[in-house]
């Protein structure tokens, strides 16, 4: 009967953490891999939120703040994308910019508010002027306010609605213009 030598320092055969034991070779643990014991027969993947970008890494990297790592086996953090922010270390995806905000670079970890006469929804890279019709009266604005009746909004980018002309007629989301 055979004897299988599952003892590989039975063989004359070690190696360190960094490295592993495959066919009786010690190898480099290989990149996106990591090796943190003695005598491994298998690297270990690099886990999602970390990353492994050389060989013989005994321990895998965490993920940078304004990146994130969403798969396993990661050479290189990912960079966060415009309209997301990546506050935290170890993300596994990034967040989308918060509604009355916008994240207008990459690799954000915080994010700018919309000033008055703009707003940004959800996920925003950059302010949107208030559309005519209706205004943007405060900072963090994330979508715009119809002009209200008897008012008017002629011009985009509006922080307050106008009075409506005495001669004229504004329903609700007026944009009339009338030599304002």
């Amino acid at each position: 009967m055979l004897r299988l030598l599952w003892d590989l320092g039975e063989l004359g055969i070690s190696s360190n953490p960094g490295s592993y034991i495959l066919s009786g070779i010690v190898r480099g643990c290989p990149v996106g891999n990591y090796c943190p014991n003695f005598n491994m027969t298998l690297p270990m993947v690099c886990p999602v939120e970390k990353y492994c970008p050389r060989e013989n890494m005994t321990m895998p990297y965490n993920c940078p703040r304004q990146k994130y790592c969403p798969s396993m086996g990661l050479i290189y953090p990912v960079d966060c994308p415009m309209g997301y922010y990546c506050p935290e270390y170890n993300l596994r995806e990034p967040i989308p910019c918060k509604a009355g905000y916008h994240c207008p670079t990459m690799n954000m970890h915080f994010y700018v508010y919309c000033p008055k006469g703009t707003y940004c929804p959800r996920g925003s890279i950059r302010p949107k002027q208030c559309p005519r019709g209706s205004y943007c009266p405060n900072n963090f604005m994330p979508w715009p306010i119809k002009c209200p009746y008897n008012m008017t909004c002629p011009w985009e980018g509006m922080a307050l609605p106008v009075a409506c002309p005495s001669w004229m007629k504004c329903d609700v989301g007026s944009g009339v213009r009338d030599e304002f």
